[in-house]
């Protein structure tokens, strides 16, 4: 386990030095790639609230996104935002935090996201019926 969480530091780096929607969808893009642990969990308060005790890579890409999209409020980036989500559900991605779950929420502002996380939903149920 060690060695997995060394594995996913710079990969978190990269994901907090990511400037853009589409910079921080490469990082996931190569997180996935490289078939590390999604839900490796650390230790520590993401959101500085004081409920919190750990979170995970989606975790901290979901914050990230949150953070991007303040700063970049495009429908583009917003749609981009919800395509990072849908390949994080996609990767059976479990989120320590309940405040990923909130930002989660605001991505329905993008029309099509309801639409694609009951795809990803519906694909992930059909991959697990043929497993």
């Amino acid at each position: 386990m060690l060695h997995e969480q060394q594995k996913l530091k710079p990969l978190l780096e990269e994901v907090n030095g990511a400037q853009s929607m589409n910079e921080l969808e490469q990082v996931v893009n190569e997180a996935i790639k490289s078939r590390i642990r999604l839900n490796l969990p650390h230790q520590g308060k993401l959101y500085g609230k004081t409920h919190e005790s750990k979170y995970c890579f989606a975790d901290y890409v979901i914050k990230r996104t949150s953070d991007l999209k303040k700063k970049h409020k495009t429908e583009k980036d917003i749609e981009v935002a919800s395509g990072i989500v849908c390949k994080l559900v996609s990767q059976v991605a479990v989120l320590y935090n309940i405040n990923s779950m909130c930002i989660i929420d605001a991505l329905e502002e993008f029309k099509g996201h309801k639409a694609n996380m009951k795809q990803v939903c519906l694909v992930y149920r059909i991959v697990l019926l043929n497993s």
